[in-house]
């Protein structure tokens, strides 16, 4: 059985002059997406693919949890899940 599992982005950095697609990651955000892909490891939810869209601040977050579960190979990037509605994420996820 599949099982999916959503993650949204950290914290963004609202301090930097970019569009909403090239906003980074804080401090914050960048700490806590490495915290959740450790946790996610410890309760042995280590995915086999990991879908991200190519915004800065989701591939970044994909990225830090990929690297603390050792699976930064199996990240994709999906340009539809930005700004997706439940609909687009559900047709992704299929």
């Amino acid at each position: 059985m599949k099982e999916l599992i959503l993650l949204r982005h950290g914290k963004s950095d609202w301090q930097h002059q970019v569009d909403d697609y090239h906003r980074p990651l804080k401090r914050r955000g960048i700490d806590a997406a490495a915290a959740v892909g450790h946790w996610l490891k410890n309760q042995g939810l280590v995915p086999d693919v990991i879908v991200s869209s190519p915004a800065e601040r989701a591939f970044h977050t994909a990225r830090l949890c990929a690297a603390a579960m050792s699976t930064e190979e199996c990240i994709v990037t999906e340009r539809n899940l930005y700004l997706a509605d439940i609909v687009a994420l559900t047709d992704i996820a299929a």
